[in-house]
């Protein structure tokens, strides 16, 4: 692709600068949120086409214990700017590039490719408003960690047949720079995509989820994964920092990079009271939460801990990461959020 540049191992890191001028209220600007992106940001679309994760030990429609951070954001906007609308084209379990197991096992769940195919057909069917002057259409692109929980099971497999058949295994180093273009060159074609067609006047991209904190990776992976996702991040960073001004001067498009996942890291220790339990999560799902089991042991101290199964991080986060870490980024986009919303009064 003409516009996106090999660049997945380059170390370029586009630190994120907070913004502390005061922001013109965005009172009279119409609002529309689209997302994309996995279970972490789904609300309820895997729960209508499967009935799962199973509402008997999760909050329905979600991937937790309670409200995600698209419930918590959407809720706090609603109440501090007019007209505005949230449409979330998220389902649990998918993928940055398109993944044939998942397509076949599950085909009711859309990778981001088809996220993005089935909102620019509500953008032709008339369904979203046009940008302008006094309306934003702002995309919030969030995926890619379900591309890394495949390829480690796949490595791992790998590597256990290469033992018992007594030969040498995948080369690691090549089979992450792999997967890291892989993913790098997957999300920013959908972004160029949904760009190109004009539909949207800002496009976000977060950093990958900090896998490497998840109870499911194990500990001997944990380095790699670490390593893995910092070059994810570090590579999306370099390609917004040069396709930035392509985007603004030919698809009149703002993109943005919304800071390497050290952020999420962060606060995930800075919520007050803090966690007592960071590693441990309240349940441990044996199988895929896309299957609905019936026998799972939910702990008696769901509050206390940062993970609420192996993978997803419990309400009392998403909340947390809603106000204290996608809001802030929001109103950085001038005239978008206005400034004067008290985070603190919501924060648990």
């Amino acid at each position: 692709m003409a516009l996106i540049r090999s660049s997945a191992g380059a170390l370029l890191l586009l630190c994120y600068i907070h913004v502390t001028f005061a922001i013109v209220p965005a009172t009279d600007t119409k609002l529309m949120l689209v997302l994309e992106g996995d279970s972490i940001t789904d609300n309820g679309n895997v729960y209508k086409n499967l009935g799962v994760p199973n509402p008997k030990f999760y909050f329905p429609g979600r991937f937790t214990n309670g409200p995600n951070w698209v419930d918590y954001l959407t809720d706090t906007l609603t109440k501090f700017v007019k007209n505005v609308t949230v449409l979330n084209y998220a389902y649990g379990g998918a993928t940055a590039c398109a993944n044939s197991e998942t397509a076949t096992l599950v085909p009711s769940i859309k990778d981001l490719g088809n996220q993005t195919a089935a909102f620019l057909a509500d953008a032709a069917a008339g369904k979203i408003p046009k940008p302008s002057a006094d309306t934003r259409v702002v995309l919030v692109q969030w995926v890619g960690s379900n591309d890394i929980d495949g390829a480690l099971r796949q490595l791992a497999a790998a590597q256990a047949a290469a033992a018992a058949a007594n030969t040498t295994g995948p080369d690691l180093q090549s089979a992450g720079f792999a997967l890291a273009t892989a993913i790098v060159t997957c999300r920013l074609t959908a972004a160029q995509t949904v760009a190109a067609s004009g539909v949207v006047s800002d496009i976000i991209l977060l950093p990958t989820s900090p896998l490497y904190q998840a109870p499911a990776v194990p500990d001997v992976y944990r380095p790699a994964v670490t390593l893995l996702v910092n070059g994810i991040d570090s590579a999306l960073a370099g390609q917004v920092k040069g396709l930035a001004g392509t985007f603004s001067s030919t698809f009149k498009t703002r993109l943005h990079w919304a800071g390497d996942s050290s952020w999420i890291d962060r606060l995930s220790t800075s919520i007050v009271p803090p966690f007592k339990n960071m590693t441990y999560p309240c349940l441990w799902n044996p199988r895929s939460v896309l299957e609905k089991l019936d026998n799972l042991t939910v702990c008696t101290d769901v509050d206390d801990r940062y993970f609420f199964d192996q993978i997803h991080p419990t309400t009392r986060f998403h909340k947390h990461f809603a106000l204290k870490g996608i809001l802030p980024r929001l109103q950085q986009l001038r005239g978008l959020v206005p400034r004067r919303v008290a985070l603190n009064r919501f924060v648990m």
